[in-house]
């Protein structure tokens, strides 16, 4: 389970007020300050509070905007979007949503769980990030029709962003799309390399009544249905799509009642959990 916390708050404000500013939020904390390695920053730390204000000079309107510190910056931005959040930007290893009212916040990666760490700067001298983490993104070689899934998906998931388009907009060589939370890059490379089951999409669902929703919506137009919860969309691509309490019954304690669950979804195509929960409790 990744941590997070609301750890920053930032000032936005010319860069004539910094100053002035700074030191106020140091008489009003009783804590010390830190300029930062750009000289346009500077923290400003309570004493024992573990919260941080930083004041940043910037060209603009004056602003006040939280920064959310996690250890695993994926996954606390797809529960983020989850709740309702918008992911708006993406600035090398930090995240810009948006909250349901429309007001900004960042999601940045820190050293959580250390406590000699907290307050640590994350950046070197060039404003790198000092231990970045690869981002995983799956890369779909699509034989074209990029446009038309960029819409198909968006229809289906009406939270997806289209985040990158690359090439004509009517046929793109490439797109970035954002579904819950996840970035898939589309790449038209031709027929060479279709779609096969040996990579497919796994789709955790909240629920049966979402999982029926999808299990219909992703054949429309040229899928198919297959056994198991798995299907393929009108592009090849296969899916997996899971109610909530999958797992926990297919790994119950009794040896018995996960046998005879799994047993039952071997028979089904679109995975029915009150029914694998009748057969595990059959005797």
């Amino acid at each position: 389970m990744h941590r997070s916390r609301l750890a920053v708050a930032v000032i936005d404000l010319p860069h004539s007020l910094r100053r002035e500013v700074v030191t106020f939020y140091e008489g009003l904390t009783g804590g010390v300050s830190r300029i930062g390695s750009d000289h346009d920053e500077f923290s400003v730390f309570g004493p024992g509070s573990g919260f941080q204000l930083l004041v940043q000079g910037i060209e603009g309107k004056s602003g006040v905007h939280l920064d959310v510190h996690t250890d695993n910056l994926e996954a606390e931005v797809s529960r983020l979007v989850a709740l309702g959040a918008v992911e708006r930007v993406r600035h090398g290893h930090w995240v810009v949503l948006e909250d349901p009212a429309g007001m900004a916040f960042c999601v940045v990666p820190t050293p959580i769980g250390d406590p000699s760490l907290e307050g640590a700067n994350l950046f070197d001298d060039q404003g790198r990030l000092l231990d970045p983490q690869p981002r995983l993104t799956p890369f779909l070689w699509m034989n074209g029709r990029i446009r038309e899934a960029l819409e198909f998906y968006s229809s289906i998931f009406p939270s997806a962003q289209v985040v990158e388009l690359n090439g004509f907009p009517e046929d793109p060589q490439s797109a970035t799309i954002i579904i819950s939370g996840q970035r898939l890059q589309f790449f038209n490379g031709g027929p060479m390399f279709p779609f096969t089951e040996a990579i497919s999409m796994s789709l955790h669902c909240a629920g049966q009544e979402q999982a029926d929703q999808l299990w219909e919506a992703l054949v429309e137009g040229g899928g198919e249905h297959g056994r198991c919860g798995w299907l393929k969309d009108r592009f090849g691509l296969s899916w997996q799509v899971v109610p909530e309490g999958l797992s926990k019954l297919l790994s119950d304690p009794d040896p018995g009642r996960a046998a005879r669950a799994l047993s039952a979804m071997r028979e089904m195509g679109r995975l029915d959990l009150a029914a694998m929960e009748r057969a595990a409790s059959a005797v």
